[in-house]
């Protein structure tokens, strides 16, 4: 469950035209009864913030993301730790029991196995696990010799149509073999 030092996104705006989510990154520094006290955000919140509805956000391992409904109750400036470090904090209070929260702009697919879609990074055919309009995620079996945010050629191939892209790698993730997403 939550508690001090677990990262949080706040989710501090959606906007359904453009769908765009805005998120604040923070961390947690207390849970209270009523609610959580974080880290100041960058942009940070302000006094025209007090009242705004909130969802916050964080991972459990191995669990889907959660969050729940909260809304900004106070702004503390310059809150002195016991160590001398001294940091602006936000406490917002929790309406609502946690509950799924995905902040994936699209929605991800899982391929099966019985599609005939290939997907070749530089060439090499690599096992597709899910695509999105964002990205997709992908299994390569053995040490990669590329790095997150290195930039590679790739091809999607279905029994109809071939499609040539330039990926971004976003993230490694080391799982019993390697998974990668681009």
């Amino acid at each position: 469950m939550i508690g001090p030092g677990k990262p949080v996104k706040i989710v501090y705006d959606v906007d359904l035209i453009r769908e765009e989510i805005r998120v604040r990154n923070s961390f947690v520094h207390d849970v209270t009864e009523d609610g959580i006290l974080v880290s100041q955000t960058d942009p940070p919140f302000t006094s025209k913030d007090l009242g705004r509805f909130v969802i916050v956000t964080f991972v459990e391992k191995n669990q889907p993301r959660i969050g729940f409904q909260g809304r900004v109750k106070e702004i503390r400036k310059r809150v002195k730790f016991e160590d001398g470090a001294i940091a602006d904090l936000v406490f917002i209070e929790q309406l609502s029991e946690p509950f799924p929260y995905n902040l994936r702009r699209y929605v991800r697919i899982q391929i099966p196995s019985y599609m005939n879609i290939k997907f070749y990074l530089n060439g090499e055919v690599v096992p597709l696990i899910d695509l999105s309009v964002g990205g997709a995620s992908f299994a390569y079996q053995k040490i990669p010799e590329f790095s997150e945010g290195d930039i590679l050629k790739a091809r999607i191939i279905t029994s109809t149509r071939s499609l040539d892209l330039e990926t971004k790698i976003v993230r490694i993730e080391e799982k019993d073999f390697e998974r990668q997403r681009v």
